[in-house]
């Protein structure tokens, strides 16, 4: 994906939903989460093994969310990419963001097929830093 394409994608972005969202503070998740909230962004938990994650409460997939999402970003294994796409699709989601090693090969394929744009293999907060705090 073009430098253009992912700027937009980042300033058009209000709601992230952060599949895999861990409440250890140690975990990239968590930190990469933390920086999106610092940045804005408004920030929904989604782990089924977590109750709340900075004192929201973390929902166990995608499909139980009670609000908008205006990006997926996935912190699971790849085995599970395919399944996330299905839920951000059905769920209207326009964006899903594979953070590096969780997307496999076939997720950008698979994101094509259902209509849904994927940024995949690129860190979220290296890239806006890179890209939105460099203005």
């Amino acid at each position: 994906m073009e430098d253009s394409s992912v700027i937009r994608i980042l300033r058009n972005t209000k709601s992230v939903a952060v599949v895999g969202l861990s409440s250890d503070e140690k975990k990239p998740s968590n930190r990469v989460a933390r920086s999106l909230r610092h940045w804005g962004y408004k920030v929904i938990p989604v782990n089924p093994n977590e109750s709340e994650v900075f004192g929201d409460r973390c929902w166990p997939n995608l499909a139980f969310v009670p609000e908008r999402v205006d990006l997926v970003l996935v912190f699971r294994r790849p085995e599970h990419a395919a399944m996330i796409l299905a839920e951000a699709s059905v769920r209207g989601v326009p964006t899903v963001w594979f953070q590096p090693g969780t997307s496999g090969e076939n997720a950008s394929i698979l994101a094509e097929r259902r209509r849904v744009a994927c940024v995949a293999g690129r860190c979220i907060q290296e890239e806006y830093i890179r890209l939105i705090c460099r203005d």
